[in-house]
């Protein structure tokens, strides 16, 4: 009788085996078809069959971390962090893990939880250029720009060829008041691109350094070939303006914002900037009578 139980008992252990195995096999066959999906650029389709993954593994920190991602493509920025809090409770030692719910943390500018992750990540791997980034970008989004800038270097020595800490460097030294050292961690930064591949951020920030120093004639010959660009911002038109202004042309400064209001004809910042040159001229005009 005793035998049988056993029997029994290990009949169940086999089919539980079975069951989980079945599982386990129909959440890599979703999985792969909604990571396909997800590089098609269906996004909500891979956001179906992920979920189903899901739902067969819910153990399984990988299936949580691609269905975040997934959301993410649909702007699903809390569903997201719901997911890979999901998948730090199954692993927790995981630093990128911390690295990318920091990440959208910061998003949904959360950033003493996104700090929280980028400490956590630095607990199990204090090499991690990442998450060394994604601290200095958390100190940087509450005002802290000492502690950021301390960050971003140590992100940047970590990986010297990440480009985007450089921009982020940039930035903060921007924000510090100090385009000199901006414009030289810019150059370092843009000596890796073509004139013409420079993203337009890098643009952005290299204007902006250059008119906060007043080399207008190089600020002006940048900002005014990427306002050629398919990817061209008002930012790119707002420097210019500002490049031409400082430079006495006066006309060219008017001529570009209206330029620009054509192409963004909602930006607000352009109104006000065609209505503060406007004014600045009647200034000049009376104070000229």
């Amino acid at each position: 009788m005793l035998s049988g139980v056993i029997a029994s008992a290990a009949g169940c252990c086999s089919f539980g085996n079975r069951h989980e195995q079945m599982n386990v096999a129909a959440a890599r066959e979703l999985t792969a078809h909604g990571l396909a999906a997800l590089h098609r650029s269906r996004a909500d389709e891979a956001t179906t069959l992920l979920r189903q993954a899901c739902a067969a593994t819910p153990d399984d920190p990988r299936v949580h971390r691609h269905l975040a991602a997934a959301l993410v493509e649909q702007n699903e920025i809390e569903p997201a962090i719901a997911q890979l809090r999901l998948a730090i409770e199954k692993a927790p030692d995981d630093p990128a893990l911390h690295v990318e719910i920091g990440r959208l943390y910061l998003r949904v500018s959360r950033p003493n939880e996104a700090r929280h992750h980028a400490m956590l990540a630095l607990e199990f791997d204090r090499r991690s250029s990442e998450a060394w980034l994604l601290r200095g970008l958390s100190e940087k989004s509450t005002g802290q720009l000492d502690q950021a800038l301390d960050m971003l270097h140590r992100a940047a020595v970590h990986d010297p060829h990440n480009m985007g800490t450089r921009l982020e460097l940039a930035d903060t030294w921007l924000l510090r008041g100090e385009p000199l050292r901006a414009l030289t961690a810019l150059e370092i930064h843009n000596s890796g691109f073509a004139d013409e591949q420079l993203p337009i951020r890098a643009v952005e920030l290299t204007g902006l350094a250059l008119v906060e120093l007043q080399q207008n004639e190089r600020a002006t010959r940048m900002l005014t070939a990427a306002t050629g660009r398919e990817d061209s911002t008002a930012d790119v038109w707002l420097l210019l303006s500002r490049s031409l202004l400082q430079s006495g042309d006066r006309s060219g400064a008017e001529l570009a914002i209206r330029s620009a209001r054509q192409v963004f004809p909602e930006n607000q910042a352009l109104r006000e900037r065609e209505r503060q040159i406007a004014e600045d001229l009647d200034s000049a005009l009376q104070a000229s009578r």
